[in-house]
């Protein structure tokens, strides 16, 4: 009996288009990407569309991993890429998916109109394949070598800090104590300048010496950074911030239909995204 052929499978996705990783696959495990250059990108599906739709997918990261997951599947594991990747691929996606111009919205910051505008998706792309990492920081001698966040990393320290600023708006409040609602805020704001501390520490993967030693023990890096003079990890910290902003989608400048006043407006691809390292 002859096998049963589809006449369907041959209007299966196709990649739409290929792409280089800005990171060039530098940062990632070599069993979590098939490949650095020419990367197939194929539009979403409906259970993807659906995905960026769900509340809780969105906030826990799992949404932005399963879209990339089965639009770009040279990535075999998107929760381990380096954050620096994942606006340039979900801009990708995004130009598979709906064409290269992006339709969105911004309120006006002068008159509060509501204005829509286009953002140019390949635009974003060409800027992120320009811009380099810094991956090295020298002070007083010694020399750090950092590493982007993976997104698991960075989808941890979003959740962190959405629960606590969370509490500071619904809980805290409601203490009627003036000294203990000053004591939960303290305790609050500390975890958050620890979660803060963590996620920069944890992009430092090796120190050199002025002597030339080597050190890439995670937990004597973290010890000799906890417990040292500030500006070591000042001038680390400068540096992550730097990355970030740079690695940031650019501002687009909006001219309002209504006053006629100009304003920033960022965008945001990630929808988990809830908190940056500034």
């Amino acid at each position: 009996m002859e096998e049963h052929t589809s006449p369907l499978r041959k209007y299966k996705r196709e990649p739409k288009l290929y792409v280089d990783l800005p990171s060039k696959g530098e940062f990632y495990n070599p069993m979590d990407l098939d490949k650095t250059q020419e990367l197939e990108v194929f539009s979403m599906t409906p259970a993807d569309e659906m995905a960026v739709k769900t509340p809780d997918a969105l906030f826990t990261g799992n949404a932005t991993v399963k879209v990339i997951n089965r639009c770009i599947p040279s990535i075999k594991n998107p929760w381990n890429m380096p954050i620096i990747d994942v606006d340039f691929c979900l801009s990708a996606i995004r130009l598979a998916s709906y064409g290269k111009d992006l339709q969105l919205s911004a309120t006006c910051k002068h008159c509060e109109e509501v204005n829509e505008y286009a953002l140019s998706l390949q635009n974003i792309l060409d800027y992120f394949t320009r811009q380099n990492f810094i991956n090295e920081v020298n002070y007083q001698g010694f020399v750090f070598e950092i590493r982007p966040l993976t997104y698991r990393e960075f989808t941890k320290v979003n959740k962190q800090t959405f629960v606590f600023q969370r509490q500071i708006i619904q809980h805290v409040p409601n203490i009627t104590d003036e000294e203990k609602q000053k004591e939960e805020l303290d305790k609050i704001y500390d975890a958050i300048n620890e979660t803060r501390m963590n996620a920069i520490i944890d992009c430092v993967i090796k120190i050199t010496t002025p002597d030339g030693e080597v050190e890439t023990d995670p937990k004597e890096i973290r010890n000799f950074l906890e417990n040292s003079e500030a500006d070591y990890f000042n001038s680390i910290t400068d540096t992550v911030v730097k990355n970030r902003q740079t690695w940031d989608i650019p501002k687009s400048t909006l001219t309002c239909a209504s006053c006629e006043k100009q304003s920033e407006v960022e965008t945001e691809l990630d929808y988990s995204n809830f908190f940056e390292l500034r």
